[in-house]
């Protein structure tokens, strides 16, 4: 009974989605061919030393896949600097279907992108009823190249997939506009919470939906008062997960050590920079060029351009305040733009960049929209022949970035394309040239990474990373004192176990057997479970004939991990050498029970029992 009352209301649903398709695809095919063919290239890229190691295929959680310990740790976990639990959970889902595989992680980002062009679409044209306008909007949105890095850099998944929940939740609030009841009310709520389990900066959308109920919607008004208080009471409920929001990220940024104190960088030096990002980014929106991954944070900018870029925002504004009757959209979009960036534009500074392509992912579409609506405006009231040219004029922009797209997707191929393009584009940029070094390293091409490596050092003496990187190149060619140097300078700074690690090997390779002692018994007294340098002070304790010294922290090793072999192996021979030729039997058989393949335990069986010469 109740399936045969449910079936005409399943059939309505069917018939109204059906009709919908027909009626909206000629404008979204566009977009969404044109978002396709400028991302396609995205399938071919791969990881990216720049945290997708952090994200993906260093983090053992993550490539797992979708687990119940895997579910907990995205939920609770502050790691990488952040706390975005649908971000884990998301590549979990990739590991699980896929494996640890950056094509179709990057195919997933893709595919999230045209969830988003789709939207947007389907945002404006619900709330304009402005079809022809919206697919504007949404192609702007679909190939501007300042998107390729949300689209193209795995570890940015949060930006596509917060995004789909940000226009969930405008549209969610468009159908409560149409009918406001509680339950329509509480979906707004819940897409917006959702949104921001995968990134904080939907805290701006309360204040973007009171921005929406000015216009298009004409809740409300900017000549009068009428409206405001109830408009405002409305979003309140909204603002509890904002601010939990912030909160969280404001507490893990701090304890990742992201926030970049005061000292660092000044006040004046975060209020000129956001002054001058504001005119960046939109200089970048109309003349795409020279895009990096990173631009470094200047400090500050000079008083005359601050004072230049405030008064283009400043004259911004009171030029759409005097034409918010004729043109709201104008404001609604500049405010959009302004209000959306500011949670990123540097007052608060977490990490060494000035601005990110990334962050216009969303405060873009205020200005597409002032774009479109104003020229559509314009040219409706101009003759058929400069209508036509507009038309033209449009396609040859578009085709220009849809190439300019596909060219800055192949950017993001590997990290020594990206790095390298970084360096050559941006000045005195020292994480990228650290970087760019650290992806020739890994590719084994240890002279070309050297120069890298110094220009960092150079530019920031004080950062003890590229110290680090560098010595482990000179530690590969066997200069050892220069990577003792190195490693010693980078001790100095931050005093990292891997840092003490291999100073202390490069102090036993250069013969410096007591500065190894102490730097290997400093470790130690750090890292009291460090069993790597247990073995490798044994081992050292074993060259100097100090065999009981030797065993006791082999002994030690085995006790903290009794599966290490190295530890184990190294016992054994260590007792052969001292003669406890028994006891070194019994360990060479337990390797063997663990590994019976371990060569180095089946020449120490066969050395043992060979027959004596006399």
């Amino acid at each position: 009974m109740g399936e045969a009352a449910n079936r005409p209301i399943l059939k309505r649903w069917v018939i109204r989605l059906v009709a919908g398709v027909k009626a909206h695809a000629p404008y979204l095919a566009g977009p969404l061919i044109t978002a396709w063919l400028a991302y396609a290239g995205v399938a071919s890229c791969g990881f990216i030393g720049f945290d997708d190691n952090l994200y993906v295929f260093e983090n053992l959680i993550v490539s797992k896949g979708l687990t119940l310990d895997g579910i907990k740790w995205a939920l609770t976990a502050f790691h990488a600097s952040t706390w975005q639990p649908l971000v884990w959970l998301s590549f979990m889902l990739d590991v699980e279907w896929h494996g640890v595989d950056a094509a179709a992680m990057h195919i997933t980002n893709l595919l999230l992108h045209l969830l988003n062009v789709a939207l947007v679409y389907v945002c404006w044209r619900q709330l304009t009823h402005r079809p022809a306008r919206a697919a504007m909007v949404a192609l702007l949105f679909a190939i501007h190249p300042l998107h390729v890095e949300s689209v193209a850099w795995i570890a940015e998944r949060k930006d596509v997939l917060s995004t789909v929940f940000w226009w969930l939740t405008i549209i969610a609030y468009g159908h409560y506009n149409a009918n406001r009841t509680l339950r329509r009310y509480a979906l707004v709520l819940l897409c917006f919470t959702v949104g921001l389990l995968a990134k904080p900066m939907l805290m701006t959308l309360p204040a973007v939906l009171l921005l929406v109920d000015i216009w298009p919607l004409n809740r409300i008004a900017m000549t009068s008062t009428n409206g405001w208080r109830n408009a405002i009471l409305e979003k309140l409920p909204l603002l509890a997960p904002a601010a939990l929001s912030a909160l969280i990220t404001y507490h893990v940024q701090t304890l990742g050590g992201s926030v970049v104190d005061t000292a660092t960088i000044s006040l004046w030096g975060r209020i000129s920079n956001a002054c001058v990002s504001y005119l960046l980014y939109v200089g970048k929106l109309i003349w795409p060029i020279r895009l990096a991954v990173l631009y470094p944070h200047p400090g500050s900018w000079s008083a005359h351009l601050t004072l230049l870029s405030l008064a283009a925002i400043v004259a911004a504004l009171v030029w759409t305040w005097r034409r918010r009757r004729e043109a709201p959209w104008e404001m609604v979009g500049v405010l959009w733009f302004l209000g959306t960036l500011l949670p990123v534009i540097g007052l608060i500074q977490i990490g060494w960049h000035a601005m990110a392509d990334r962050f216009v992912y969303v405060p873009a579409i205020g200005l597409y929209v002032v774009l479109v609506w104003s020229l559509s405006t314009w040219l409706g009231q101009r003759t058929k022949r400069l209508q036509i040219a507009g038309f033209l004029l449009a396609i040859v922009v578009v085709v220009a970035l849809l190439s300019r797209t596909r060219n800055q997707v192949s950017l993001w191929h590997d990290s020594i394309a990206l790095f390298s393009h970084a360096t050559a584009i941006t000045r005195d940029n020292w994480m990228m040239h650290n970087c760019c070094g650290a992806a020739l390293a890994r590719a084994g091409r240890d002279a070309q990474a050297i120069p890298h490596f110094e220009s960092a050092i150079r530019l920031r003496p004080e950062r003890p990373r590229a110290h680090y990187n560098l010595g482990c190149v000179k530690f590969r060619q066997q200069k050892w004192p220069e990577a003792i140097q190195l490693f010693s300078t980078s001790a100095e700074i931050f005093p990292s176990h891997k840092t003490l690690y291999n100073l202390a090997a490069a102090q036993k390779q250069n013969g410096q057997f007591s500065n190894a002692e102490k730097t290997y018994l400093l470790l130690l007294d750090r890292s009291p479970n460090h069993t790597p340098s247990m073995n490798n002070l044994g081992c050292l304790y074993r060259e100097l004939e100090q065999y009981d010294k030797a065993v006791a922290l082999f002994d030690r090793a085995i006790a903290t991990d009794s599966t290490y072999l190295n530890a184990r192996f190294n016992l054994a021979v260590t007792l052969m050498d001292s003669g406890s030729v028994v006891e070194a039997m019994k360990q060479f058989v337990d390797i063997l029970q663990i590994d019976p393949t371990h060569a180095g335990a089946r020449a120490g069986i066969r050395q043992i029992m060979a027959p004596a010469d006399k």
